[in-house]
């Protein structure tokens, strides 16, 4: 049986929650093929952020980009690819992922040539404050090779 994982797309085995922290995601344009990658922690968490207290509204968040949000108004859902991309178990691996497939897809400046548009629209990278243990190389290495090719996908 599927689990219920809102509007996102996973496509890989089904998953437990509660077994990580929070999971990096994808927003696709289908209009552009404009994308924009993030993070979101599956937990609502104390201040200091050390204990977990509940589920936070992953299921029904679509993303911190207000330019995102600003197409949101202009364009219905169909016209957007919504897909967590990477499960992290620690908040530090959750950050540093992020940090790291940003800066490997070259997520600030990388145009397409096509349409001289951005590739991505994201406009910052947050910084990495600790050292990150037990970081999954290889997976994050195979997401950014995933995500530097054309993304075509039909709604």
């Amino acid at each position: 049986m599927q689990r219920d994982y809102g509007h996102w797309i996973w496509q890989q085995d089904d998953f437990d929650p509660d077994e990580y922290q929070g999971f990096i995601y994808l927003v696709v344009f289908y209009l552009t093929g404009e994308k924009y990658v993030g993070k979101k922690s599956f937990h609502r968490m104390n201040k200091a952020g050390t204990k977990r207290y509940g589920q936070s509204d992953w299921k029904t968040y679509l993303t911190s980009s207000e330019h995102i949000h600003k197409l949101l108004e202009e364009y219905p859902m169909e016209c957007f690819h919504f897909e967590i991309i990477m499960l992290c178990k620690t908040k530090a691996i959750l950050s540093y992922a992020e940090a790291n497939i940003l800066h490997k897809c070259d997520a600030l400046t990388r145009v397409d040539n096509t349409w001289g548009l951005p590739k991505y629209l994201n406009k910052r990278i947050d910084p990495i404050r600790w050292i990150t243990k037990n970081y999954p190389v290889q997976e994050v290495d195979a997401i950014v090779q995933e995500l530097n090719m054309d993304f075509i996908v039909t709604p």
